[in-house]
């Protein structure tokens, strides 16, 4: 038997949050209040050439609150610890008889659609459980198993732990006070306020990371996934925290009709974006043996995030307060447009600027692509036939099939544009290891310099981070040994339109030092 349960994976939440909301969806709730205390960080510093691993000293200090989500939304989730397997077993199917479904730990090690972790690596994950057969368990999961997969048991008694049994409750709280809830997400003291907040908290972190962060004791087992690694997983958890407090945010805003709330919300978005910049840059930083310049760019990012967090507590608390914190005006104005007409469009040449093949038309794992660090590459199934693609009538140059390189890493590179005004810069790419934006310089025929924003979202998104148009491009896939692995997930490129401001004649452009950002095209328009 099987549950009619669908997964749609979310970003923001783990592999055990991304349970919830299919959960909710099954038993007819909301279930976005339980992110309610997930802004935070702590850290722990130890003295230098202490031993320990620098990930162990720091984490978000925070957590799902499973209390209200059965006060606030009537989902009640009933934690048990590990059983004998048998006994488990018979639980789960008895729930499952009754409509229920079940949470349920196993070890990465033993979950078959686990390609890359399987008999491999071990490593904590949770999955549903929304059916049985005669040689196992029925799961979904929040990535690889989003449409299903069956947990053979003799995988499962392998790796099996606790479990968490779903009752939807009849009678719970519907109307409360959004001030309060506000108010209750911002009062721990150790968090917000006295000598030991975590705005300072960040702020030395910020700077203990050049001195005490080894990458290579960090990586050390974890040089096939560094993604797995501590130090890696905390810094993405902590932007994913940041992200669900805005969904909870964005879910008070709406129920209420409270515009603050929704600037708020809109901030925490942000804040999200910046910190999956940092631990993409982490990653790339590992990759290129602890490039200094990205460490330090991390570390100066972290530093202004301290500052920006701060600010933002004090408009949390003006909006408690009842201040009138916000206006129309204070929602981002940049340069970056999603309606546009461009009568004409100039191609920019990349062909001696690109450093990077990300296209692959074929599952060979001796090919020569490699779009991103650990052999990931873009494996395009329709062959692109031609130089010049159209984007919602915007018209790109690319580099095709027969070209050595067809991207250019972003890495400080300075391209010759010689073009009369124009009105638009058009880029077409995407980032890895996160989303990414920095700036790229303008240089004008006077000497003028302009800084115009590059945005691009992460390769395997199924939503564009800044307002990009969005194009399927391929399967996103990564070669092993001998074998290339498909993942579940659609290769994109997004294109991204900026006004330039200047009505000057254009000479050359100076693109940033940031390698995680991947450029297939630059056009300009008018």
């Amino acid at each position: 038997m099987r549950l009619n349960i669908k997964l749609s994976y979310e970003a923001a939440y783990d592999c055990f949050e991304n349970l919830i909301p299919p959960i909710a969806r099954w038993y007819g709730k909301d279930y976005e209040l339980m992110s309610m205390h997930s802004w935070g960080f702590r850290y722990r510093p130890s003295p230098k050439n202490h031993g320990e691993l620098f990930s162990r000293s720091f984490d978000s200090g925070t957590y799902p609150n499973l209390e209200y989500l059965g006060k606030f939304h009537g989902i009640q989730l009933i934690h048990h610890t590990k059983l004998c397997f048998d006994s488990m077993i018979n639980i789960i199917k008895s729930e499952l008889d009754t409509q229920k479904p079940v949470i349920i730990f196993n070890d990465l090690y033993w979950c078959p659609w686990y390609t890359s972790r399987y008999k491999i690596m071990h490593g904590g994950h949770y999955c549903l459980a929304i059916g049985y057969e005669d040689d196992g368990i029925y799961v979904i999961d929040s990535q690889y198993a989003s449409d299903g997969a069956l947990l053979p048991f003799d995988d499962f008694r392998m790796g099996f732990g606790d479990f968490f049994l779903c009752n939807s409750l009849e009678v719970y709280e519907k109307e409360f006070d959004w001030k309060e809830l506000l108010r209750s997400s911002i009062a721990d003291s150790t968090m917000f306020s006295g000598p030991n907040n975590m705005f300072d908290a960040l702020k030395l972190f910020s700077n203990d990371i050049l001195d005490k962060l080894n990458l290579i004791d960090e990586m050390k087992e974890y040089q096939d996934i560094p993604s797995a690694s501590g130090i890696v997983s905390k810094l993405a958890s902590i932007g994913k925290k940041r992200k669900q407090y805005s969904l909870a945010l964005s879910f008070l805003s709406k129920k209420y009709q409270i515009f603050d709330l929704d600037i708020l919300s809109r901030k925490f978005i942000e804040l999200s974006n910046k910190w999956s910049m940092i631990f993409g840059l982490l990653i790339k930083a590992y990759y290129t043996n602890s490039d200094s310049i990205l460490l330090k760019r991390m570390a100066d990012k972290i530093n202004k995030l301290a500052y920006a967090e701060e600010t933002i507590l004090g408009e949390i608390r003006d909006v408690c307060n009842d201040f009138q914190c916000f206006t129309s005006s204070e929602i981002d104005s940049d340069l970056s447009i999603s309606n546009f007409d461009i009568s004409e469009c100039s191609h920019i040449d990349l062909a001696n600027y690109a450093n990077n093949k990300g296209f692959g038309y074929d599952l060979n794992p001796n090919n020569l692509s490699e779009f991103s660090d650990g052999g990931r590459y873009i494996y395009i199934d329709n062959a692109i036939g031609c130089d010049e693609i159209d984007v919602d009538g915007v018209s790109f140059l690319i580099l095709g099939n027969n070209e050595r390189y067809d991207n250019i890493s972003s890495k400080g590179q300075t391209i010759p544009v010689n073009l009369k005004p124009q009105k638009y810069i058009m880029f077409l790419g995407c980032s890895e290891w996160g989303s990414h934006t920095d700036k790229v310089e303008l240089f004008f025929e006077d000497g003028e310099i302009e800084e115009i924003s590059i945005e691009l979202s992460n390769i395997a998104s199924t939503a564009p981070a800044f307002g990009e148009r969005m194009i399927t491009m391929g399967r996103y896939v990564f070669k092993r040994k001998t074998a290339v692995d498909l993942t579940p997930f659609r290769a994109n490129l997004f294109l991204k339109v900026h006004s330039i401001r200047s009505s000057k004649a254009i000479e050359q452009l100076k693109l940033p030092y940031y390698p995680n950002i991947h450029i297939f095209a630059i056009s300009f328009g008018i």
